[in-house]
């Protein structure tokens, strides 16, 4: 589940630290465009990552046209078209992200379509979750011992502990680093659409750093929660959710797009990092 929440939330495409050789795109695919990114009904700005598929999925031509992206919400029957934005990752990786300045209602079904210049076509339908309301933090210890509890009528599709830390080594502070931690499988549904979940995350915390000697900058807590749109991909593995058709609710292409609301808890605010 971790591999699924960095895939939607992030953009993040597993495959581009993978052999660069691999190519699972089969000539006879009609797959148009890749497009990763959610609709949160507690956004004031949407964004989307698509790009265009051809023999591979690897976006190394910098050259890449934009293409026109559209978001349609079928209460209204209102088309909003989204601005483009060109990001580099790395030394050859070039993606498109496009964004629209605009919430969306919860309990909706939109579409995104991308079109290309040529008439290609892939698009993707959302519905939308309803509302979440912001969860409680319990922090009885002042440590790293937390209880989070909240209700919704939606699935519980993201339950984790977000924190910039720095682990202390001999030679003084060791640069700042995020620590992610997801707590989905221990979370408790009860009646009511009440749900809860406990966590001692120190010990999560050094497995990750290789030390149990750190100091925390900030700690937050997050909650998501979405409807049919988020994909079961529990069992599959990071590569396998790279493969297209493997993972995929984009119709003519490949990707997954999904109505989502986000809650973010911050336990302690930033505080400036340390400095050796």
């Amino acid at each position: 589940m971790k591999a699924i929440h960095v895939l939607i939330i992030t953009g993040t495409l597993f495959f581009f630290g993978c052999d660069s050789s691999f190519n699972p795109i089969q000539e006879n695919e009609e797959l148009h465009f890749s497009m990763y990114g959610v609709l949160d009904v507690h956004a004031d700005t949407q964004w989307v990552r698509v790009m265009p598929v051809a023999r591979s999925l690897l976006p190394t031509d910098s050259d890449v046209e934009p293409v026109q992206v559209q978001l349609k919400d079928h209460r209204t029957n209102e088309v909003k078209t989204f601005k483009d934005s060109l990001f580099k990752f790395g030394t050859n990786i070039y993606v498109y992200n496009y964004w629209i300045a605009d919430s969306v209602s919860p309990n909706q079904e939109y579409t995104i379509t991308a079109t290309g210049a040529d008439g290609r076509q892939s698009k993707v339908e959302i519905h939308t979750p309803s509302e979440l309301e912001t969860p409680e933090v319990f922090r009885p210890t002042g440590g790293e011992n937390i209880m989070v509890s909240g209700t919704t009528v939606d699935s519980v599709v993201v339950a984790g502990s977000n924190y910039l830390v720095q682990p202390i080594t001999p030679m003084g502070c060791a640069p700042e680093t995020s620590v992610s931690i997801s707590h989905i499988e221990s979370l408790i549904r009860r009646p009511g659409g009440e749900y809860i979940f406990r966590a001692d995350n120190s010990s999560a915390i050094a497995a990750q750093l290789g030390t149990g000697t750190f100091i925390v900058n900030k700690r937050s807590v997050e909650v998501v929660t979405s409807k049919s749109d988020w994909p079961n991909g529990s069992i599959l593995s990071e590569w396998e959710i790279s493969i297209p058709r493997i993972l995929s609710n984009v119709e003519n292409g490949t990707g997954v797009v999904a109505g989502v609301a986000r809650r973010e808890v911050i336990i302690t605010p930033r505080k400036p990092a340390c400095e050796t």
